[in-house]
């Protein structure tokens, strides 16, 4: 499992990628905390995540593999907080 984290602190304007990522063998799921339009913040407390990532792997690096493929898709649109 992997949490999903903002890299600052502004308004989450767009995701992108999500079908794509949910398509990749490896994952679980993918379960989003957030949705456009809402401000958000880097990860230093629980209700502070984007969402979360469930993949499934019999090894280690395959499991960082597979988080990999997922953050090469999943893409969160942020406007730097102005």
């Amino acid at each position: 499992m992997r949490v999903i984290s903002a890299p600052f602190e502004g308004k989450l304007t767009t995701i992108g990628g999500l079908a794509e990522a949910r398509a990749l063998d490896s994952v679980a799921d993918i379960v989003l905390a957030v949705t456009p339009g809402e401000h958000v913040v880097p990860y230093t407390r629980a209700g502070a995540k984007l969402g979360y990532v469930l993949v499934r792997g019999d090894f280690a690096p395959a499991i960082v593999d597979s988080l990999d493929a997922v953050d090469s898709v999943l893409k969160f649109t942020i406007e730097d907080r102005v």
